[in-house]
């Protein structure tokens, strides 16, 4: 588990600049989190999670 840091914070808020994505505030989280850490991807059940983070250039992928 990780607490998300101030760093991320400000990565979520810049990513949810782009309001044509359709990126939700909570999601720009979890992504901001995940790049911070190092993650080289993210899975999710979310199928409107991984469209809107289609050509951020982070791998968002359904499991199956």
């Amino acid at each position: 588990m990780v607490t998300p840091s101030r760093e991320d914070y400000i990565l979520a808020a810049d990513t949810r600049q782009d309001l044509k994505s359709g990126l939700r505030s909570g999601d720009a989280l979890y992504l901001a989190v995940a790049v911070n850490q190092k993650a080289t991807r993210l899975l999710t059940l979310d199928k409107i999670f991984v469209k809107a983070t289609r050509g951020i250039g982070f791998l968002v992928e359904l499991p199956w």
